[in-house]
């Protein structure tokens, strides 16, 4: 008792450097979200019905159609009230992307084999696992929880620490939940759409969701008393995966984009609207195509 005491007493000493370090990493918790927002996949299999009245959790979800999905999110784009401010932000952001991100994730596809690369990311989001396990019972969705806690204890198993998501064999498919998806269907407002530096596309209510499951994430406890370097490690790791990921969509996007920053906030609004319904969106919900002169 008293070890376990003097561990916590010294992780949460005020010591500046100690501070700043994990301000930094739950700044970075979010930095997959400037590659990813293109095109990133999000898995989802149930759109949250409600099930019958004698089920163990009789509504799966607060969720589940689109008159669930906050009013900012519901029609239009999000609002952008800081563009110009935005766009510089973005623009430093791509020489990152181009300088470093970019490279490396090339040089990781070329040198790692498909089958690690996608190891490595199965054990990426089986590390998420309890924090999307912690956002499904906020949510009240009963279903994807009892499927979550499974997929964990599987896949950290039988799964050799996450690397083959035996889950998915069984039946089991992944989705992702975070907080800030939590504070939507609360109807807690998004707030107009930014651009952090490396970070990214966001909201506040998508930030401040992202520092909160950083400090929900085991992770951060269990690297509490490790050096900066292996700190940053899994999040590092978590960002190449992802840029990895994305490389085709990325570059695709910005040849068939007349204008970048544009086509990037339209993605990122689609792709959080669709992961706060579950994925349960209406066509007609949708914003129509316009139509251009021949």
């Amino acid at each position: 008792m008293k070890r376990g005491f003097h561990v916590s007493y010294r992780f949460f000493k005020p010591y500046p450097h100690r501070l700043a370090k994990y301000a930094a990493l739950a700044g970075w918790l979010g930095v997959g979200v400037a590659t990813a927002a293109a095109a990133q996949t999000v898995h989802v299999r149930d759109g949250g019905q409600c099930a019958d009245a004698n089920a163990a959790w009789p509504c799966e979800g607060l969720r589940g159609s689109i008159e669930t999905v906050p009013s900012d999110l519901s029609h239009g784009g999000l609002p952008d009230p800081l563009e110009p401010f935005n766009r510089s932000i973005s623009g430093f952001n791509d020489v990152v992307d181009a300088v470093t991100l970019r490279p490396i994730a090339t040089i990781y596809r070329a040198v790692v084999p498909a089958f690690l690369r996608e190891g490595f990311q199965n054990i990426i989001f089986n590390i998420s696992q309890p924090v999307i396990l912690i956002n499904d019972v906020l949510q009240g969705d009963g279903h994807n929880a009892e499927k979550t806690l499974v997929r964990f204890l599987l896949n950290t198993t039988v799964g050799f620490g996450g690397i083959v998501d035996v889950a998915h064999y069984a039946g089991l498919e992944p989705h992702e939940e975070d907080f800030g998806q939590t504070l939507a269907i609360y109807d807690v407002p998004s707030g107009p759409y930014i651009v952090l530096p490396i970070i990214g596309p966001s909201t506040p209510r998508h930030f401040a969701g992202l520092v909160v499951d950083f400090f929900t994430n085991p992770a951060t406890w269990l690297l509490g008393g490790a050096n900066t370097v292996e700190s940053m490690s899994p999040i590092a790791a978590k960002l190449i995966i992802a840029r990895e990921a994305n490389l085709d969509r990325i570059d695709a996007l910005r040849r068939s984009s007349l204008d970048f920053y544009a086509a990037m906030k339209d993605a990122y609004g689609q792709r959080r609207k669709l992961a706060i319904a579950n994925g349960d969106i209406a066509i007609e919900d949708l914003p129509p195509i316009p139509e251009y002169s021949q």
